[in-house]
């Protein structure tokens, strides 16, 4: 659903003074994105589940730089087209990466906690 909603916001040329500030968000919230996914490399899924951790690239510095990425694209839309629409949909879209963020990293606390039991367990 949040990689869905997106399609719907309205990207029209009105007269907004933030119009470069939003083109440059959305501009380097596509590239963030971009470079997510490459650092992900076969890491990348469309649907949360346990995979290899990565920490390289991007990611060495951020937990969730995709997300991210969405949220300063989305940001830059707003910018440049502050419709009651593309308002909504974004609201809904960051509400739902953020549950998606958690959601994945519980899914890997919880897989690291197995892989590698605390102390206490193992005496």
């Amino acid at each position: 659903m949040s990689a869905i909603l997106p399609i719907f916001l309205v990207w029209q040329s009105g007269p907004s003074q933030f119009r470069i500030f939003g083109e440059v968000a959305t501009l380097v919230g596509c590239l963030l994105v971009i470079f997510s996914c490459l650092d992900l490399g076969k890491s990348f899924g469309i649907s949360p589940a346990v995979r290899k951790p990565v920490s390289r690239g991007i990611y060495r510095y951020m937990k969730s730089p995709m997300y991210l990425g969405h949220f300063i694209f989305e940001l830059g839309v707003l910018m440049v087209n502050p419709s009651q629409k593309n308002i909504s949909i974004a609201i809904a879209c960051w509400m739902l990466y953020f549950l998606r963020s958690r959601w994945e990293h519980k899914l890997l606390e919880d897989f690291l906690n197995i892989e590698r039991p605390s102390e206490a367990t193992k005496a």
